[in-house]
């Protein structure tokens, strides 16, 4: 979390409680200097009405421009509006440059667009169009922000793999997950199953298998007082020698977290 300087420490933390669900208890905040953008970005704030999510990474999410932002390509503070009120906003760095490149959305929730139909540079897939600012284009494969049009559930094998010792496998016992999926109201017209194929976490993260948890009907996952959006987590079946096959969720959690997530939950341990 990069905060430009300290002139309200006390109202940055009330809120950010009111506006903000941190899912860490003590955020590692940095203070910045007054250059918050390189010579290759420009500074965009936030709109009052925007709806900014602190993940547990350090990113941030912006409602209105569906992106999220890396540590070093925002700042949050309290700024005067023009009626001189206080308001949380964020300074988020924007592409200067034609060549200068903005994140879109977390590596691990792109999908493969390519069979999609182009018109220009839009790509239809899944009943939704993805514009130029929804996808990538990586050595010839489009690769879309799924997440940025639909709502997203991650689950961690294939759709026909459940986890069996710690590895996806083949399995059509899908009947626990396809109960989740029905009682968290999914449906495939607004909502989409990104399937990991066995990547539980993105690199830099180790994973936590919990049992007690809620999918909301964003997709979300709801633990233990803890918002879980769709790169911070999977879910999927789980057995290991023998056991009976049981839905579970993967948390993935910073390496280095000095506070682990799994202390008082229902923790089946780390893969």
């Amino acid at each position: 979390l990069l905060i430009p300087s300290p002139p309200y420490p006390d109202a940055i933390q009330d809120t950010f409680k009111q506006a903000m669900y941190l899912n860490e208890t003590n955020p590692r905040v940095i203070y910045a200097d007054n250059r918050y953008c390189d010579d290759d970005h420009v500074v965009h704030k936030t709109h009052k009405d925007d709806v900014l999510v602190l993940h547990r990474n350090g990113s941030i999410s912006v409602s209105s421009i569906q992106v999220t932002f890396d540590p070093d390509m925002y700042c949050v503070d309290i700024f005067h509006d023009d009626m001189h009120k206080l308001e949380l906003a964020a300074l988020i760095c924007l592409g200067g440059r034609e060549d200068a490149a903005i994140p879109r959305c977390p590596e691990i929730l792109r999908v493969d667009i390519s069979d999609g139909v182009v018109v220009g540079e839009n790509v239809t897939k899944y009943g939704v169009t993805f514009t130029e600012a929804d996808y990538y284009r990586e050595n010839g494969t489009l690769l879309g922000c799924v997440c940025n049009k639909l709502k997203c559930l991650r689950k961690c094998c294939a759709r026909d793999e459940i986890v069996v010792n710690r590895q996806c496998e083949e399995n059509y016992a899908q009947e626990e997950f396809n109960r989740l999926l029905n009682s968290s109201n999914f449906d495939t017209r607004t909502h989409h199953l990104v399937l990991s194929n066995g990547t539980f976490c993105a690199p830099g993260y180790s994973n936590i298998k919990l049992t007690e948890f809620e999918v909301l009907e964003d997709g979300r996952v709801f633990v233990d007082d803890m918002v879980l959006a769709a790169d911070e987590y999977c879910i999927d079946t789980f057995t290991r020698d023998g056991s009976e096959p049981e839905v579970a969720v993967v948390l993935c959690v910073v390496e280095d977290d000095e506070s682990p997530l799994d202390e008082g939950l229902p923790c089946l341990g780390r893969l």
